[in-house]
C-alpha cells in the first residue's frame, strides 16, 4: 500500500472531538488535531507551546488541597480564583488582589459572646431592634413591621489614621437567613450616614465589599427593613482585611473543591 505523507500547515481548529473523527465533510477537519498536548492553536494557523508557570503567591493553607479555577466576569474582567479550604482568594494580571495595611479595625464581628461595640439605631418602635444569638454566635437584626421605616439596624464606630484614609479597605462579613433574605449595608461619616457606601443589598451568603474611608471616623452599619420580608436576618464574620489576600469566607471544605461547578462563564 502506497504511504501517504499528506502536507497539513494549518492546525487553527486545535483539538477535534473524538465524534468529529470520521466527518470528512466538516469544514475544519483538516485544520484539526487528535491530540495537542501543552499546545495553543494560533489563528494564523501554526502551533505554539503552552507558557510555563511561575510562583505568584503561597496558597492560603499548603497543608490542604487547594484548586485554581478560572472566572470570567465579563469580556474585559477575568480573574483565577484560589479556592481553598473554607475560603477564595483572587489573582489578576499575574498577580495576587491584595487590601493595602489600615489600621481600622471591626470590634467584636465574631459575636462570641455578646453584641458588645455595636450600637442600637433600630427605628420603628417596639420589635425593631438587635439581639444575640448565643446558641451560634451571631447578632440578630429584628423587625416587627412592613413599613420601610421598621429597621433592626446596628452601627460600629470605626477610627483610621490619617495616612490610612484614603487607602482601599475592604470589608468581609456573612448575611445568615432563609434564600432571599438580604441585608442593607450603610457607611458613612456620620452616625447613620451614608457619604461612603449608600444602602446596597446583599443576599444570604458571604461578601467582601470594598470602600475608601475619607475621614479618620467612619460607621459601618447593617440594616434590616421590615418592608422587605418582615422577618429577622442574622449577621456574623464581620471584619476589615489589612495587608493580606482579599479572601471571602465559603462554606466549602478542602474536600468539597472538586465538585463546585459554575463558576467558569460569564456572568
Amino acid at each position: 500500500m502506497v504511504k501517504s505523507n499528506p502536507f497539513l500547515p494549518l492546525f487553527s481548529a486545535g483539538e477535534l472531538s473524538p465524534r468529529l473523527e470520521a466527518r470528512l465533510d466538516f469544514s475544519k477537519y483538516p485544520q484539526g488535531l487528535e491530540t495537542a498536548v501543552n499546545l495553543i492553536a494560533l489563528a494564523e494557523g501554526g502551533l505554539m507551546r503552552r507558557p510555563g508557570t511561575r510562583y505568584v503567591a503561597e496558597v492560603r493553607d499548603s497543608s490542604k488541597a487547594t484548586r485554581l479555577l478560572a472566572f470570567q466576569f465579563s469580556d474585559i474582567q477575568a480573574y483565577q480564583i484560589e479556592m481553598s479550604d473554607k475560603a477564595f482568594r483572587f489573582y489578576r494580571f499575574q498577580g495576587q488582589i491584595v487590601v493595602p495595611q489600615t489600621d481600622a479595625v471591626i470590634a467584636n464581628g465574631t459575636f462570641t459572646s455578646d453584641i458588645t461595640g455595636w450600637f442600637d439605631r433600630s427605628t420603628g418602635g417596639v420589635g425593631n431592634q438587635l439581639s444575640h444569638d448565643a446558641a451560634n454566635g451571631r447578632m440578630t437584626l429584628e423587625t416587627n413591621g412592613t413599613a420601610a421605616d421598621d429597621i433592626g439596624w446596628a452601627e460600629q464606630i470605626v477610627s483610621v489614621s490619617a495616612s490610612f484614609q484614603n487607602s482601599l479597605h475592604v470589608l468581609k462579613f456573612r448575611v445568615i437567613g432563609a434564600p432571599s433574605d438580604r441585608l442593607e449595608l450603610r457607611i458613612g461619616t456620620t452616625s447613620t450616614g451614608s457619604e461612603i457606601i449608600a444602602d446596597k443589598l446583599y443576599e444570604v451568603g458571604y461578601h467582601a465589599v470594598s470602600f475608601t474611608p475619607t475621614a479618620a471616623t467612619f460607621y459601618v452599619q447593617f440594616r434590616n427593613r421590615g418592608n422587605f420580608r418582615d422577618k429577622d436576618v442574622q449577621i456574623d464574620d464581620v471584619s476589615l482585611i489589612s495587608n493580606a489576600a482579599v479572601e471571602i469566607d465559603t462554606p466549602y471544605a478542602a474536600a468539597d473543591l472538586f465538585q463546585v461547578n459554575g463558576l467558569n462563564r460569564p456572568m
